[in-house]
């Protein structure tokens, strides 16, 4: 292989990177992840609260607890910085999606709103 394609090529982004922790993420791919973390974590995380509730389990509780805060805290690089970056907004914007009621009216915002590019 000739020496400047190859450094062309190490000049590349990982896609593996781009993926899970983009610069930026356009309105579909912020639906479709929202839509993903739904489906793959808020609702087996629902499943095992209401098992852990029902079977009152401290361990089990704690377990509950740690992984929805895990699950919770990969949100915001994952999900809503790369958004933010889109509109332009500053990164801090992002704990508005820690209030109560707030959060509803910056998803539909970080929905509806157009970016500075569309992916």
């Amino acid at each position: 292989m000739p020496k400047d394609r190859l450094e062309q090529m190490r000049k590349l982004p990982s896609p593996a990177r781009n993926f899970f922790f983009p610069s930026q993420i356009g309105r579909l791919e912020y639906v479709a992840r929202n839509l993903g973390f739904t489906v793959l974590a808020i609702l087996p995380l629902g499943a095992l609260g209401e098992h852990a509730v029902q079977t009152g389990n401290p361990i089990l509780l704690a377990f509950y607890l740690l992984v929805a805060i895990v699950a919770f805290i990969f949100v915001f690089p994952f999900i809503l910085l790369p958004r933010l970056r889109d509109l332009q907004w500053p990164p801090a914007s992002s704990i508005l999606a820690l209030v109560p009621g707030v959060n509803f009216a910056l998803g539909l915002i970080l929905t509806f709103a157009p970016g500075k590019e569309s992916k």
